[in-house]
């Protein structure tokens, strides 16, 4: 399990947040079920690189103290996109957490060589598993989905331990017809009434 080192912070001011940003750190919280919220600081290069990689389970380092946490949220700068805050959420051995997990697509769908579009529904599921069950993304293979095939939250083939919490008739993609065609399909069903 990776490890990041954290620091606490003393004061909790705009002026604070900002001096933290220009000397390459993040402001952030963690919190937990049976601790009070701590504010902390991470070095920014260190927690980009590991949520890049898609990482969100870690251990936190803190005054000597490892605490396994989950990356729960990252704000980031609405204009440049910079991140300017992280939460932290202590995870519990034993016990199940919910958190967001991306979808990843892989393959050519049969649909879209027979020029379908494939449409991605649902780009990230809410799971729930133990912490060390917790899987980065969930793959889906599209390359046998023909035009009009659709693969939704049920169709999920999940790591053993992982739940997903939606709805099971979800779509989480979908090949359709070109629109020229669909709508050649259209007319055929429904021909334009003769002019007298």
């Amino acid at each position: 399990m990776e490890t990041i080192n954290a620091y606490l912070r003393e004061k909790k001011t705009r002026s604070e947040r900002h001096r933290l940003l220009n000397e390459g750190k993040i402001p952030g919280v963690m919190y937990g079920k049976n601790i009070q919220p701590v504010a902390v600081a991470v070095e920014a290069r260190e927690i980009e690189r590991l949520t890049e990689r898609g990482i969100k389970l870690l251990e936190l380092s803190l005054e000597g103290k490892k605490q396994r946490v989950l990356v729960k949220e990252l704000q980031r700068h609405p204009v440049t996109g910079k991140l300017i805050h992280v939460d932290f959420q202590v995870v519990e051995s034993g016990r199940k957490i919910r958190q967001l997990v991306p979808v990843e697509l892989y393959g050519e769908a049969e649909g879209v060589r027979a020029g379908g579009i494939l449409e991605h529904g649902l780009t990230e599921v809410t799971v729930e598993c133990l912490p060390e069950d917790l899987p980065e993304f969930i793959e889906v293979d599209v390359s046998k989905l023909l035009v009009g095939d659709c693969l939704r939250v049920k169709d999920l083939e999940l790591p053993s331990g992982v739940r997903v919490i939606e709805d099971p008739e979800n779509i989480i993609v979908l090949v359709s017809a070109p629109k020229q065609y669909a709508l050649e399909e259209e007319e055929q069903a429904y021909p334009p009434e003769a002019t007298a």
